[in-house]
């Protein structure tokens, strides 16, 4: 619906200062977008933008989401992969090799953890604590007379004659299962 200035001013229609002052805020915040680094088509674009929605009376919010081009950042596929990448090759054949020696029915891992060298991984399934060596290219179950909970996390830690997966369940820590180098 437009409204005309005249009315306004005669009292005919009543025009409530919320929106007036909508319009102010969105003219302010055009002036914010424009110290953007835009090319003059997108601010163009979003000058015209804003006059069509200000002519309705919409807020400047709706458009800022709308009018402003969003491109998606040039992002690495893997940034493990260009940090280290001896050790995303390593992680890699460490996995193949879990796969091909891992039996059927443990294909479904619920958390796991793997040491630094990554030699070792440490995980859950089926209710069943499992670790592979790569060395060994074998998944042995871990037997311990602690019945778990549901664990929900898995660390390693480094100790003087090996190594410490730790099992956590919200916090609070479960078990502790001690392995070689």
């Amino acid at each position: 619906m437009f409204v005309k200035k005249e009315s306004v001013a005669q009292g005919k229609v009543k025009v409530f200062p919320r929106m007036w002052q909508m319009r102010r805020i969105a003219r302010i915040k055009l002036v914010k977008f424009s110290s953007l680094n835009l090319n003059i088509a997108d601010e163009i674009a979003l000058q015209e933008a804003f006059m069509r929605l200000r002519r309705f009376g919409f807020s400047i919010l709706a458009i800022l989401f709308i009018a402003v081009p969003t491109t998606p950042a040039a992002m690495p596929d893997d940034k493990t992969s260009q940090l280290h990448p001896d050790e995303s090759e390593k992680r890699k054949a460490l996995w193949k090799a879990l796969l091909e020696a891992l039996p059927e029915k443990y294909r479904e891992i619920d958390v796991y953890a793997e040491n630094p060298a990554l030699t070792q991984v440490c995980f859950r399934s089926k209710n069943a604590t499992l670790l592979f060596n790569i060395q060994r290219q074998k998944v042995e179950e871990q037997n311990h007379a602690k019945m778990l909970p549901r664990i929900n996390r898995i660390t390693y830690r480094e100790v003087n004659s090996g190594g410490v997966f730790l099992f956590w369940c919200y916090g609070q820590l479960e078990l502790s299962l001690y392995v070689d180098k």
